[in-house]
């Protein structure tokens, strides 16, 4: 796991490639990886006028390839904890939450399910920028989990 925060990791962002090609058991274990399932979903609620209520979810789910020393359940929470953050920080703001699930078990690793640590509030009245925004954030946050996790 060093040798991936380091920077000297095997290259596992070209896994799939940027169409989404090659993404074989085969082609994970050429880079030192394990194939696990994953599951992202980002949620905005936000009060509208009139007594109305907005829901927006944005879900992502696939195959990821993830470095196989980071199997341990420690490992797997530090590394998904990063990828949640990293997330979480394309789409600031009020009302809007995070949840990652990493599964590789069917891998012989575990699972680790991340959640934003407060709910989702609402944002009365108006609109801040993170809310006029929100679509286009949610949008590039799932894009940055697709990439992270299954490109």
């Amino acid at each position: 796991m060093n040798d991936q925060l380091e920077g000297t990791g095997t290259e596992l962002h070209t896994f799939g490639g940027p169409t989404g090609g090659n993404v074989s058991k085969a082609s994970c274990n050429a880079l030192n990886g394990t194939i696990c399932d994953t599951h992202a979903q980002v949620v905005q609620i936000r009060d509208m006028p009139n007594d109305r209520h907005m829901h927006q979810t944005v879900d992502v789910t696939g195959k990821g390839c993830l470095p196989s020393e980071c199997m341990s359940a420690s490992d797997l929470e530090a590394l998904s904890r990063f990828m949640h953050g990293q997330a979480k920080n394309q789409v600031p703001g009020m009302g809007v939450t995070v949840e990652l699930n990493v599964d590789c078990t069917n891998s012989g690793g575990h699972s680790v399910l991340i959640k934003d640590q407060s709910k989702a509030g609402s944002v009365r009245g108006g609109k801040s920028l993170a809310t006029t925004h929100w679509s286009h954030r949610s949008a590039i946050a799932a894009a940055l989990l697709a990439v992270m996790l299954h490109p």
